[in-house]
């Protein structure tokens, strides 16, 4: 009879342990529960914080200005407009965007095979490296009207607006140059780097005047390049977040911020679009963002460039300076890396940089693109 009370007893026990463990587990699980809802509504707030803060980062500011450019490290690398002696003559034309008046500078030869209408990258200016060939092109023979888009350079703006502005100041221009008793018989061409080759691209939507347009290292749409930036930060989780960034940009942009340079190459059905791309672009890669590598680009009269040693901001320069230019990046980089950014560099450190920079080996242009960039204009002239 001791036996089985002590047997019973036991059960007794073993049943509150059995308890016990799982009042445990139903702890563990209550907190596990509480600690997922914690995670799930800090990952929502930074989902929805995330893409509205980095948007007011890139865009509720100027883009550039001559003083900015010329105190920057691009400025002092390579040449600008003041180094090239043909373009010292020009005549500033001016034109509404929104609410702010854009300026445009054009170099005008004697007998002009055609315009051109050059759109800089993002926080660059008219007047910057572009001047390289925006020179090669007014010695060829065409007329070169170089713009300064929303908040860059001498333009109007306390705000760039979006990655979508390129194409709606350019639409601007084109208004502008359509009226202009000096330009308006003259044939149209567009080129363009990354947000201005955007902009050549994704104006065809409006305007499908131009007889060529070519496109340098440029992205298909705002919101491709929102995710691709952000998956370059957080992986696979930014597609995850792909419908909060579309939120996001629709906020802040509305329809514009989903204008496609895809779409304006089709539509623009006699349009000559030459797209040309680098291997090593980390800007604007190749199979995540790039306008050279969207399937949706049907147009068959699009043609492609491709160079795999090429970045994102050396795309028209020759390959020997492009090499020249990677190795003081390199230094800029490792300057950040020292000083935590380039405005706590010690200004003697950087005067003793600056001073080792060749701008005759830096701004070559790669004239066999330019060759080729030359020959496909007049092809569609």
């Amino acid at each position: 009879m001791k036996q089985k009370a002590t047997l019973i007893g036991r059960l007794f026990v073993g049943f509150g342990g059995y308890n016990r463990f799982m009042d445990d587990n139903s702890d563990k699980k209550a907190k596990l529960a509480k600690a997922l809802a914690v995670a799930k509504g800090l990952y929502q707030l930074g989902a929805y914080v995330g893409p509205r803060v980095a948007q007011m980062a890139l865009f509720d500011h100027r883009g550039s200005s001559w003083a900015s450019y010329r105190a920057s490290f691009d400025g002092h690398l390579f040449k600008n407009r003041n180094d090239f002696p043909a373009l010292k003559d020009r005549e500033t034309l001016t034109f509404v965007s929104g609410v702010n008046t854009l300026k445009a500078y054009l170099y005008f030869p004697k007998h002009p095979r055609a315009l051109v209408v050059a759109a800089h990258g993002f926080t660059s200016l008219a007047d910057g490296n572009d001047a390289l060939y925006q020179d090669y092109l007014l010695r060829a023979g065409y007329a070169v009207l170089a713009v300064d888009l929303t908040a860059s350079g001498a333009s109007q703006g306390s705000s760039i607006g979006g990655m979508y502005q390129s194409a709606y100041d350019l639409k601007a221009c084109l208004d502008m140059v359509h009226a202009n008793r000096k330009l308006k018989h003259l044939p149209l061409l567009l080129i363009g780097h990354s947000w201005g080759a955007y902009g050549v691209t994704a104006v065809l939507n409006f305007d499908t005047s131009p007889k060529a347009v070519v496109a340098m290292s440029g992205y298909s749409s705002p919101g491709r390049l929102m995710v691709s930036q952000a998956r370059g930060k957080a992986g696979l989780l930014a597609d995850l977040s792909k419908p909060d960034l579309d939120d996001a940009l629709k906020e802040r942009s509305g329809e514009k911020g989903f204008l496609s340079a895809a779409s304006g190459i089709n539509h623009a059905k006699k349009t000559s679009v030459l797209l040309i791309q680098g291997g090593l672009d980390e800007t604007v890669p190749v199979k995540n963002c790039s306008l050279y590598g969207d399937p949706e680009v049907k147009n068959p009269r699009v043609e492609r460039l491709y160079y795999p040693e090429k970045h994102h901001d050396d795309i028209w320069f020759d390959p020997a300076s492009c090499a020249y230019i990677a190795s003081f990046h390199k230094a800029e980089d490792d300057l950040k890396a020292k000083y935590k950014s380039l405005s706590k560099v010690p200004p003697e450190v950087l005067a003793a940089c600056y001073s080792l920079m060749d701008k005759e080996q830096s701004s070559k242009i790669d004239q066999t693109m330019f060759q080729r960039i030359d020959a496909f204009f007049q092809a569609a002239l």
